[in-house]
């Protein structure tokens, strides 16, 4: 969505990208685009859901 509207934005899932992450969302709001950085922290789990009766 941030790229659809004309920001920047980036997907960081592991440990050691965050900080270069950052600094490339910085270095894009210092050039005046807004930056929206998403990070996965944990894996997630899917349960199912029994069927109603």
């Amino acid at each position: 969505m941030a790229r659809a509207l004309g920001g920047y934005a980036e997907r960081v899932e592991k440990p050691e990208e965050i900080a270069p992450a950052i600094n490339r969302a910085r270095r894009a709001t210092e050039e005046g685009t807004a930056a929206l950085l998403e990070f996965i922290t944990g894996e997630e789990i899917v349960y199912s859901h029994p069927r109603a009766l």
